[in-house]
This record gives C-alpha cells, sequence and structure tokens, in this order.
C-alpha cells in the first residue's frame, strides 16, 4: 500500500484551538496568591486553622538589628527549640571537628545557592576559627560542580560577611 501524502493546511483549514476543562486550583495555590481560599478551591478535607502569636516588631533605626531566627525563635518557640536540638544532634552525630562542619555546611548553602545561608555559615565558619582563605577555598572547590557563574556569585555572598561595608 503506497503511503499517503500529508495535505497541507491553510488558514482556512485550521483547526480551532482544542477547549480545556477549567483547572482546579488546591489551597496551596490560593495561599500563595495572598488569596483566602474560597469554595472552588478547597480541596475535600478542611485545612485546620493555624493561631499564631503576633510577629515580633522590628528594630528601630540606630537600635541592633535581630537576626531572623531569633524574630521566628519569639514567634515558635517551641519549633525553634526542636530545631536547635536537632542543630546539635546533627552537630555531634559524627567525627568531623567544628572547623570542618563548618566548611560542609558553607558547601552545602553554596551547593544550594541560598544567599542567606551563605552568609550564615560564613560566619559560623568564622567563629569556627576558619580563616577567610579556608572559607573562600570551599566555595571556589565549587566551580566545577556548580560552574563560574555559580561560584562568582557566592563569592560575593561570602565577601558580604567577611569584608563588610564601611560606613
Amino acid at each position: 500500500m503506497a503511503a499517503r501524502k500529508p495535505t497541507r493546511r491553510t488558514k482556512a483549514t485550521k483547526r480551532a484551538p482544542r477547549a480545556t476543562a477549567p483547572t482546579r486550583r488546591n489551597n496551596a495555590d490560593a495561599s500563595m496568591r495572598g488569596t483566602p481560599p474560597t469554595e472552588s478551591t478547597r480541596g475535600n478535607t478542611p485545612t485546620p486553622s493555624v493561631h499564631r502569636a503576633a510577629p515580633p516588631p522590628l528594630p528601630a533605626a540606630g537600635r541592633p538589628r535581630t537576626s531572623h531566627f531569633a524574630r521566628f525563635g519569639a514567634e515558635y518557640p517551641a519549633v525553634a527549640a526542636a530545631y536547635e536540638a536537632l542543630s546539635a544532634a546533627t552537630q555531634a552525630a559524627g567525627p568531623l571537628d567544628p572547623k570542618t562542619r563548618a566548611l560542609v555546611k558553607l558547601a552545602l548553602a553554596v551547593g544550594a545557592f541560598r544567599e542567606g545561608a551563605v552568609h550564615s555559615a560564613t560566619g559560623r565558619a568564622r567563629t569556627a576559627g576558619c580563616s577567610p582563605a579556608e572559607i573562600r577555598h570551599a566555595v571556589v572547590l565549587a566551580t566545577t560542580t556548580l560552574g563560574f557563574p555559580s561560584t562568582m556569585a557566592a563569592l560575593r555572598w561570602v565577601d558580604d560577611v567577611l569584608r563588610p561595608k564601611r560606613r
């Protein structure tokens, strides 16, 4: 049997686009838009309401800044305490010394491309006794894995902590 020759469609014979069924949004979609879920966006199970304490006020100009984690801990003390306990348990779970653990945590933050985590890990590495050269070397090691642009961004984040801006 001979193969059929494909027909060429012109503008007049093109098919209209298919109508798609309306999509159903879930509660997560509604909450990400900042609007409360409606009957049409609710799933089959009700979402429990969560009561949270009012967040602590942001520091006024001229006062020392409070870390994000400290503000989080003031708002959710039980969660912050559990997180601190988990952190202490993971730090004590193996044979790595504090400097090595700090550099590993820095490398994880760089690999996850999390600017805030890199800032935090850099400060913790300095506290653990790592030199600026050791910290930068840990970041430079990411070049062959993450690529040059990502490494350069991470080095800039490290320098945000190691070389604070002068006022």
